[in-house]
């Protein structure tokens, strides 16, 4: 085996297909296209933008004499035509659900939420006499809308429990904790369909390769190539390398487009490390059934269905 036969002919194969701009706009510029479009219609960009936020609740103000006001609040929050509440028994419960991505933002009503109103009403000049509390409120880091909207759309229900619609900006006896931001691990569609389309694009290969080499079947290229020291495991190995330096720029730019369009593996840079192994492992396969289809066929025609 020559290694010096076998990268002339890795050289001429790579000649041949970057002059032929069909040949690259199939296995280039098409699954790169392919994964923009699927992006597209799959949520990945161009989504819109979010008009309610799903808002978990738990109150623990429900004993004691002024559990109206914890009543009030969470009138006014269910109300809302922008909060959609879902109420939870436990803390670990709802910060789990939100940590999921299943909520946008989690609200704890604290025990002593009535007493604290009722001390404010009791001496609304002498802060030093009222009952203070704080509202706990987790949003989810990962939503500018929630990070933004949120937290004054709670405080304008709070200060409505308290003095009506006509509600201002004054001291109060009850404040909301800093919203604390929580990563949530959201999925979305478009990070379980982006694998498929790695696969899909070097399928491709498969009838690039085979019409390739029938066509220089056909041409009698391969008879003169006899006349030639070159062997057979020479020229195979030519095809194969050839066509996997194509899949390894098809793969890094599928993988790249997938990633402007918001493809975000939940495996770190491990994981998209070995995601580009597969890939290149799958269009490895690719290559091989075009061969076998090229030794099967009877002329490129055949070979490209």
């Amino acid at each position: 085996m020559n290694f010096r036969r076998i990268l002339a002919l890795t050289k001429k194969d790579l000649k041949k297909t970057t002059r032929e701009p069909a040949v690259l706009f199939l296995l280039i510029v098409f699954p790169v296209v392919l994964t923009f479009v699927f992006g597209l219609a799959f949520g990945g960009i161009g989504g819109g933008t979010a008009t309610s936020f799903d808002v978990g609740l738990l109150n623990l103000d429900t004993t004691g004499s002024q559990t109206e006001w914890s009543d009030a609040f969470v009138g006014n929050l269910t109300s809302s035509e922008v909060f959609v509440i879902h109420d939870f028994n436990d803390n670990i419960t709802g910060q789990a659900a939100l940590q999921q991505g299943n909520l946008d933002a989690f609200i704890i009503i604290p025990e002593g939420f009535g007493d604290s109103i009722e001390s404010y009403y009791g001496a609304p000049f002498d802060p030093s006499a009222w009952t203070n509390t704080s509202i706990g409120l987790y949003v989810d880091g990962g939503s500018l809308m929630a990070v933004s909207a949120v937290p004054s759309l709670v405080q304008k229900a709070l200060m409505e429990t308290i003095f009506g619609s006509e509600a201002m900006t004054i001291g109060l006896p009850i404040e909301i904790d800093n919203p604390a931001l929580v990563q949530s691990s959201t999925q979305t569609q478009w990070d379980f369909m982006a694998p498929g389309i790695f696969a899909f694009a070097a399928i491709f290969l498969t009838m690039i390769v085979a019409q390739s080499m029938t066509y220089e079947r056909d041409e009698g290229l391969l008879k003169r190539l006899r006349t030639t020291p070159v062997s057979s495991s020479e020229y195979m190995i030519s095809q194969t390398l050839s066509n996997m330096m194509i899949a390894v720029v098809q793969v890094a730019l599928v993988l790249a487009s997938a990633f402007v369009i918001g493809y975000r593996p939940a495996t770190g840079p491990a994981g998209i490390a070995f995601t580009f192994l597969i890939s290149l492992a799958f269009a490895l396969v690719a290559v091989g059934f075009g061969l076998i289809a090229a030794t099967l066929s009877k002329s490129a025609d055949v070979a490209t269905g």
